[in-house]
């Protein structure tokens, strides 16, 4: 994701990214996922959250560019209810095509974003 409506990272955006997820990852009860975090591409989104539900490791990606107006904060709330999400989404793609369960996890977290404050 480069160009105009783009930003550059930068190691303390990664660090400031890690210091929310923690902080989010504590008020949604996430103890019991073991994730760790890398800034790299992640295509067209801000952030990306990889996780195995069976053996609770999740890979918290920040993008290399992100849109300017999102601030870390938002990025880090996003992926730890797309975490707490995870298995409910996991088993739902089971009997449903991923891309609907995608777009409707997607949805309840647009929703929470919002509804959810510290």
């Amino acid at each position: 994701m480069t160009g105009e409506m783009t930003r550059e990272t930068t190691a303390d955006d990664l660090e400031l990214f890690k210091t929310w997820f923690k902080q989010w990852a504590e008020i949604l009860h996430l103890e019991d996922w073991d994730y760790k975090f890398k800034l790299c591409d992640v295509g067209a989104a801000n952030a990306r959250c990889d996780y195995d539900t069976e053996t609770r490791k999740a890979l918290i990606k920040l993008s290399d560019h992100v849109e300017p107006f999102l601030s870390m904060e938002e990025c880090a709330k996003h992926e730890a209810i797309e975490l707490l999400l995870g298995d409910i989404g996991c088993y739902m793609s089971s009997f449903i095509s991923e891309r609907i369960v995608a777009t409707e996890m997607h949805r309840v977290i647009n929703k929470l974003m919002i509804a959810v404050k510290i």
